[in-house]
């Protein structure tokens, strides 16, 4: 071969290589284009998001990991722009995710637009490693209606009062009756009450879904009785020197296994919640021994539970007494099979997660609303002084007889001021600060475009409920949104109809004088409360939360003045689970006399 001829192969060559990099080097530039965000038109977001394939995800993450929260970040966004609905790039290579944060249109969305916006897989995926077959990961269709029959009414007023409250109260009176050992021995120093509050709200679900059953089961019962039986603590559990806000540290008795299962597979959602793909960390999360040994006790509970209802229910009495939930899904399951001329199914995957689901859906966030509670009320010393004044009013009979009151007069008691407090006590927790919905169909929010299956989250943790609002063009809004506009303020920036700043603890905001101007009356307009969502997917445990909370601010103000405490020990920050947990809840407590 000659050397034009190898030195023209070679040049050849080069030439290929050369143009096979330059293809390699477009492809792989649209491949990256392909892969960035895509904005939805016009909608406010981080431009420096979408010009990265992570999107908003790094700011995100390095937010939690400083805080422990997310959907505070997801708020301050719509601050940031200066706008109610702005977008986030979440995850990568996914559809962004529409942040709205106003009341009226979120308020909207829940209520009045549920065929546009129905329940997300955020949610059922959330859930799916833990309740599969519960109705909550179902969209509003016939499989939700069907699953939801089960447990249908079960919080009837009657219910709630008969069934309910005395088990509650019961679950209360068992943390005074802790705490006070703990004031005893602990002298005036403050203590951890997260564990505290957490059996109390444990014991308040398990009472309520399995009641007799359960046999006296107790995650409080033993520490009361091991506590009592101390003169006084080991010295390692006080911090020598004279720093009375030192906490102290108090011996336990040994956990129940039960407990410690339930806790563990509750604890299980806030790994999911924190994964890119939380179906995958559920399956890893079930693989592990601890899980699987937690998830057989959990079984071979609710296995024992039912056979004990349905043998309480199905006994041959006319009118069978219905003493907890399990026996009220028994009695619903048993009516429905007859019509159906079938054997009941109470062994079956959707009976047990539905059951499960009073447990899971209202432990955790049962236990952090008290929580949030207990330091929100130790550290407004004035409103904490007029609730327990107007408690006393309140229970004549109980301060007389030298009582606490009882569950029913607890029910039963008209207390304005109660009642006001309660609700604002739930409102500045923000024990769950937003909802996710998903577009069913191209939709239209604010004047903006969200196609279908774009995942929107409504958040009420910042601007329009605990900050002031951000304008909106009311020609946006859909007429229905327009037409409804009871307790909205004159003034758009302003977060409710009452002249209280929202960032402050105020139960003031939520009283009104009645028509006749001789008392104050409670009127739940007044302010802006969403922690329980609204519309035909809101929580579905509200009743039963205002109980519970009702019977602990009675007791425990009946029983206890909560001192203040220096701000170390009651500090704001938060970890954002299934529901939001703060970091800390320390109580230092004075006895009273009853």
């Amino acid at each position: 071969m000659s050397e034009i001829s190898i030195t023209s192969v070679f040049t050849a060559n080069k030439t290929v290589l050369a143009l096979d990099a330059v293809i390699s080097v477009l492809v792989l530039y649209l491949l990256y284009r392909a892969l960035l965000p895509r904005p939805i038109p016009g909608i406010p977001y981080n431009a420096e998001a979408a010009a990265s394939l992570l999107g908003d995800m790094p700011q995100m993450i390095g937010h939690v990991k400083q805080t422990g929260e997310m959907y505070d970040w997801l708020g301050a966004q719509n601050i940031k722009h200066k706008s109610p609905i702005v977008q986030v790039f979440g995850r990568p290579f996914s559809k962004p995710w529409v942040i709205v944060s106003d009341f009226r249109e979120t308020q909207d969305i829940l209520m009045r637009r549920v065929k546009e916006f129905d329940r997300s897989a955020f949610t059922a995926d959330l859930l799916g490693g833990v309740i599969p077959e519960h109705h909550s990961r179902w969209q509003t269709n016939d499989e939700f209606k069907s699953r939801r029959r089960l447990i249908g009414d079960i919080l009837t007023p009657s219910f709630l009062n008969k069934v309910a409250a005395p088990l509650l109260h019961d679950s209360a009176t068992r943390m005074a009756a802790l705490w006070r050992e703990k004031a005893r021995l602990a002298r005036g120093r403050p203590f951890t009450a997260l564990k505290d509050i957490s059996h109390c709200a444990l014991d308040a679900v398990l009472g309520f879904t399995f009641g007799p059953g359960l046999k006296g089961l107790s995650a409080t019962q033993p520490n009361v009785d091991y506590l009592s039986s101390l003169a006084s603590l080991p010295s390692s559990n006080v911090e020598h020197g004279d720093d009375s806000d030192t906490p102290v540290v108090f011996p336990h008795a040994p956990p129940d296994p039960v407990f410690e299962s339930f806790l563990k597979l509750s604890d299980s959602l806030e790994t999911a919640m924190k994964s890119l793909f939380p179906m995958l960390a559920h399956w890893a999360l079930r693989q592990r021994k601890a899980m699987k040994a937690a998830i057989r006790v959990k079984e071979d509970l609710l296995r024992h539970q039912i056979d004990l209802s349905a043998e309480r229910v199905l006994s041959k009495s006319d009118e069978p007494t219905i003493r907890c939930a399990v026996d009220e899904m028994v009695r619903r399951e048993s009516s429905q099979a007859a019509k159906e001329r079938r054997p009941p199914s109470f062994h079956t995957r959707m009976f047990y997660d539905e059951l499960y689901g009073f447990t899971l859906g209202g432990h955790e966030s049962t236990s952090n609303s008290n929580q949030w509670a207990i330091k929100t009320l130790a550290s407004n010393q004035a409103q904490q002084a007029k609730l327990r004044a107007s408690l006393r009013e309140a229970f004549p009979q109980a301060v007389s007889q030298k009582r606490v009151p009882t569950a029913q007069e607890i029910m039963q008691v008209r207390c304005p001021y109660l009642d006001a407090s309660i609700e604002e006590l739930f409102r500045v927790s923000l024990t769950a600060p937003m909802c996710v919905r998903s577009a069913t169909q191209d939709a239209q929010v604010l004047g903006y475009r969200i196609p279908k299956g774009t995942v929107v989250f409504q958040v009420w943790n910042q601007a329009g409920y605990t900050q002031p609002g951000l304008p909106v063009d009311e020609s946006l809004r859909t007429p229905a949104a327009r037409a409804a506009v009871k307790g909205a303020p004159a003034d758009p920036e302003k977060s409710d109809a009452s002249d209280f700043d929202a960032a402050t603890y105020a139960p003031e905001r939520w009283l009104v004088e009645s028509e006749d101007g001789t008392r104050e009356v409670f009127d739940a307009s007044r302010g802006r409360n969403m922690i329980f969502s609204m519309g035909p997917r809101g929580c579905y445990g509200r009743k039963l939360a205002y109980v519970q909370m009702r019977m602990v601010v009675v007791l425990v103000l009946w029983n206890f003045q909560l001192e203040e405490l220096p701000y170390e020990l009651n500090t704001p920050g938060a970890y954002d689970k299934l529901t939001r947990e703060p970091h800390n809840c320390y109580v230092r407590l004075t006895a009273l006399p009853l």
